[in-house]
Formats: structure tokens, sequence, C-alpha cells
């Protein structure tokens, strides 16, 4: 069976399946990338994203790969994020929706049947401005998405560094990076 065959054959398979989509705060990918690749040839996820990667880019990124797997990053020290996505899955990075000051990588997955952004995300314990500019940028951003993609569901995943009373018991209080939080929310389910 050539290349082209069984990856459509791939695709077909993929309409009744649910994505396996992992998340985890990984707080430095240099001291867990034999983690990270153990995770990845074990459960095998179609995406996994990782927040708080704190590197900056490497000049060669080919030994954070895994095979089967495409990297997708946007690396900072203290911060960052990155998707590692299945090879056989339709993906595409949308980099026109990033903004250059954020930690975000958005990528649009398409399985045939719908298609999906997934905004990976990571908000360090920044100021109140810079964290209320986060979220000004992913609602703007998101807003440019439903445009463009009508039909595609937008999934924000990822370390808000975000306190809400009503959401994390047993914290009393709630922060600007809560508010702002919960007002984003709040927004996108109204869209």
């Amino acid at each position: 069976m050539n290349k082209r065959n069984r990856k459509l054959r791939n695709l077909q398979r993929m309409h009744g399946l649910s994505l396996k989509v992992h998340l985890t705060n990984i707080r430095g990918l240099h001291s867990n990338l034999i983690p990270v690749h153990h995770h990845l040839e074990t459960a095998k996820p179609h995406l996994l994203l990782l927040t708080e990667t704190q590197i900056t880019t490497p000049a060669d990124t080919s030994y954070l790969h895994y095979p089967g797997y495409i990297l997708e990053h946007n690396f900072r020290p203290r911060a960052g994020v990155c998707f590692f996505v299945r090879d056989d899955i339709c993906c595409k990075r949308l980099r026109n929706l990033e903004d250059p000051s954020c930690s975000s990588v958005w990528v649009l997955v398409d399985t045939g049947i719908e298609q999906i952004v997934y905004v990976g995300v990571y908000r360090s314990h920044s100021g109140d401005e810079e964290t209320t500019r986060l979220f000004q940028h992913l609602s703007e951003a998101a807003d440019v998405a439903q445009q463009r993609y009508p039909t595609a569901q937008i999934v924000f995943l990822g370390d808000f560094n975000a306190h809400h009373e009503q959401w994390l018991f047993p914290y009393q209080k709630t922060d600007h990076a809560g508010r702002e939080a919960y007002k984003f929310a709040l927004s996108m389910k109204a869209g």
C-alpha cells in the first residue's frame, strides 16, 4: 500500500475517533525530554501540549523532535509552549493569529468531518497590564479565527496562572488574572 493510500485510510479512521489531546505544565523541557518522548511512545496522543517549556529556541531543534510527530513551538525563557502533533493528523499552524509577545501557539486540526482550532497558552506571573493585554489579544484573535473558520470549534488549553474563587477551591480570593480569565471564558461562551 503506498503512502498516500495509507494516509487516506488513517484519515478515514479518524472520522469515528475522538482526538486524544494531552496537556501538562512541563516546567522545563530539557530536563523532562526523556519522559515526554516516553509519553509520546506509550500514550500516543494525537496532540500533546506542553506549557512552561522554559527554553530559548535552539538553532537546531531536531533533538526535540520525536518520530511520528510534528513539533510546533513558541519557546521562551521562563515561559513558552509547544505542541507535538501526530503526523497522521491534518494540522496547520496559524501564525497570523499569534502575538510575538505572548506564549501561545495556534493550530488548526482538520479531521475531515470537523475543524478544531487549538490554542496552547502559558501566562507567566506577569503584571496586571500584561495579563489584560494577553486576554484582549486572545479574544481578538479568537474573533478572527471564528471569521476565517466559521464551523471550527476553538479550544483554549494551557496554564493561565489565574485564580478565581468560583473555580479553584480552596482559594478565597480572586486575583486580576482570575477576573480576566473569567471574563474571557464568558465572552467565548457568548460568542
